[in-house]
């Protein structure tokens, strides 16, 4: 038994798996939990108790999400203090994360040790916590003294404000009723948070207050709101008055109201920072907005593109149109390059026809050749000026953050030097400053332009791998898997040809494809004589939001003959993570034709499984990340175990995936899991083997 008492903990996710992996590793009597299922729930446990030592989250919950959850915390003074970890199996929103207020954030599926290492350490916080509290309260009270004149505290010109230590106010004088429009009856007893904006975050709350804590003092501008409503900017003076100990007693604020001297600023602000044809960000706001987007990328170890745009031809509008018409073309241009670039992005103007822009948090450098290729096609429309109709193009270069440069000067000019070699070339295109990205970028559009003549072409060919019961291993289904054979150039791996269908569309024909081919495949062997199995096909995310994609399912059940329960679409957890509407309108339209569905790589996506109540899932296949070490890895045991018996417990079946080893085989058996596929049995076959495959180990009692 523990020596101290237990540390409370609040746990919050609707996943019985996550919650089964944490009890696993922490309940050994140190920690006292309280369970939470969404973040409405965590709301009203801390309406009624708030003394936790830590708060694990998942991020993905029901209804309201982890970082919605938090913002609300941090919101409540006396919860705002209590550290919070996200439970995340996307590692890559750490950065988001710390952003909220969390203080940290844990992956699954759990390191034991390093969950046991991060949650002890916070206990160990909480504990001395306490006993310094303890020790605090058993201190005499310092005698209060406010030391302010009582005159010159009336009738300043400036809005003062006395807090007691708590910042509870305990004294107003005339100009703060003034100012704010709350009188002094209003206003004391209760936290000058009252006068909240809105408008700034509780970083920005946090660190007020450090700095008062550290230094005795904080000075800057800030908005707060009148009783009527306005917003308004005022000079504001925090003092932190302590007694004879160090000990704060009183809390003194002096500010005084800046509206027209603030207006006046924005003015200048603008006149600084922005073109005055286009209202675009001139060369200096770029720079500085340029600056922090490389630091935060190289905190998030993310791409920054820089790109330098020139009009081609411009001054031949200028010299016969006049430089009016000159100014409506530039606008213009401005307006259609605005609508190339995502929310984060930005387009300036340089001077003259020269536009500058940043493309943020890019996956690929190549991306960046995409946002270049729009931008040509928007200034090669006609553009209108008056009576006239002209045309001009652009010549475009791109430098990429850290490859080409890792700070402003080298990035600008080096996708300017890569602008004036797009211009030697012919104009109308664009060029990267490093020539192995311009060739990666010409590579992925020949791959592109091989993959729509591949659709058009029907190069491709299905295998289907074998899916058996897993105790008797007879064959009961199979899954589809695409294959693409490029005319002179080889097997091209689907890891390389579907991201790219899925980034440009192209996966809705491929998809439909597969589809037909599949179940007319599938029937042609219900005819030859061969057992009924259950197809399973892959769905992406785009084909299941086609406006006409049950009108597809229903053309090839109609045209194939196949079965529609012999059917399985296989679905991932991307697909149904946002539980909207139209998912469970759609799932149920598929459902409906007695079409089944699965829930591909279970366990890897999103922790939230509330759709398991709510959709009507038939399947669940574990993914083989989990069975790899199910036989030597206690974690993955516990887990795999865990999804089987969350699965049964809601009458579905389950199905593991990756399956290349007898014992592996023998401990899904025994722990119940339905059915199985892998290598143990079978690699995919052509359709051929496949039906060989299906003759061999189908016996006529069957």
């Amino acid at each position: 038994m523990p020596d101290a008492d237990p540390i409370p903990i609040l746990v919050v996710d609707d996943t019985p798996v996550d919650l089964l992996a944490l009890h696993a590793v922490l309940d050994d009597g140190n920690y006292r939990w309280v369970e939470a299922q969404s973040g409405e729930q965590v709301l009203d446990i801390l309406l009624e108790q708030h003394d936790f030592a830590l708060i694990l989250m998942a991020v993905q919950l029901p209804g309201m999400n982890g970082y919605d959850t938090v913002d609300m915390i941090k919101t409540r003074q006396q919860c705002a203090s209590i550290p919070v970890i996200f439970l995340t199996a996307n590692s890559q929103g750490a950065q988001r994360s710390y952003a909220s207020g969390v203080v940290d954030y844990i992956t699954k599926p759990y390191n034991p040790d390093l969950l046991r290492s991060k949650v002890h350490g916070f206990a160990e916080i909480y504990r001395v916590q306490q006993q310094l509290r303890k020790e605090i309260h058993k201190r005499r009270t310092a005698e209060r003294q406010l030391r302010l004149a009582s005159k010159v505290f009336e009738h300043s010109g400036e809005g003062m404000i006395i807090t007691d230590q708590h910042a509870v106010i305990q004294a107003v004088n005339r100009a703060f009723e003034e100012i704010s429009g709350y009188s002094r009856e209003e206003a004391i007893g209760h936290k000058p948070s009252m006068l909240s904006s809105g408008r700034h975050t509780q970083d920005f709350y946090r660190d007020l207050w450090r700095t008062i804590e550290a230094q005795g003092a904080w000075e800057g501008e800030i908005y707060n709101r009148r009783k009527n409503g306005e917003i308004y900017p005022e000079w504001l003076k925090i003092v932190a008055i302590k007694d004879a100990a160090g000990k704060v007693t009183n809390y003194i604020g002096s500010f005084s109201d800046i509206s027209s001297h603030t207006s006046a600023k924005q003015r200048l602000y603008h006149l600084a920072h922005y073109d005055n044809v286009t209202e675009l960000p001139n060369r200096l706001l770029f720079n500085e907005t340029l600056k922090r987007e490389l630091i935060n990328a190289k905190r998030r170890k993310s791409i920054v593109a820089v790109f330098f745009l020139d009009l081609d031809h411009f001054k031949n509008v200028n010299d016969t149109l006049g430089h009016a018409a000159g100014d409506v073309l530039l606008k213009e241009a401005a307006l259609r390059l605005l609508q190339c670039k995502r929310d984060n992005d930005m387009v300036a103007r340089m001077g003259g026809d020269e536009f500058t822009g940043m493309l943020v948090d890019l996956i690929h450098p190549e991306d960046a050749a995409i946002v270049a290729g729009r931008m040509l096609k928007e200034l090669a429309e006609p553009f209108t000026l008056g009576d006239e109709t002209v045309h001009v193009s652009g010549s475009i270069g791109l430098s990429i953050y850290p490859n080409d440069g890792q700070d402003v000067e080298t990035l600008t000019r080096n996708a300017d030097a890569a602008m004036y070699h797009a211009k030697e070339l012919g104009r109308n295109n664009y060029q990267f400053y490093t020539e192995a990205l311009h060739a990666e970028s010409l590579r992925r559009m020949e791959l592109e332009a091989q993959l729509r003549r591949a659709i058009k072409e029907e190069q491709f060919e299905l295998y289907y791998q074998p899916q058996v019961e897993t105790r008797t291993g007879r064959p009961i289904g199979m899954e589809t898997l695409i294959r693409w054979s490029r005319p002179g150039g080889g097997m091209v791996s689907p890891a390389e040809f579907i991201p790219l269908a899925e980034e440009t569309g192209l996966i809705v024909p491929i998809g439909a494809w597969v589809l037909k081919t599949a179940c007319k495949q599938a029937k042609a062997w219900l005819d030859e004589g061969l057992p009924p199995l259950l197809l399973s096909v892959n769905l992406s995310s785009c084909q299941f939001r086609e406006p006409d994609f049950m009108d597809l399912l229903t053309v090839v059940i109609l045209e194939s003959g196949y079965p529609p329960s012999q059917l399985q679409l296989e679905l991932t957890e991307r697909i149904i993570m946002h539980e909207d509407d139209f998912t469970v309108s759609r799932l149920k339209q598929i459902s409906s034709t007695g079409i089944h569905l699965s829930i591909d790589d279970f366990g890897t996506g999103y922790s939230s499984m509330s759709y398991l109540k709510k959709f009507p899932i038939n399947e669940l296949k574990i993914d083989k990340s989990f069975i790899d070490e199910v036989c030597n890895d206690e974690d993955d045991g516990v887990i795999v175990s865990a999804m089987i018996n969350l699965a049964h417990s809601l009458k579905l079946s389950v199905i593991a995936e990756g399956v290349e080893e007898a014992e592996q085989r023998n401990w899904l058996d025994w722990q119940g899991c339905d059915a199985i596929q892998g290598y143990y049995f079978s690699k995919p076959l052509s359709a051929d083997d496949f039906a060989d495959y299906i003759r061999k180990h189908t016996t006529t009692d069957d």
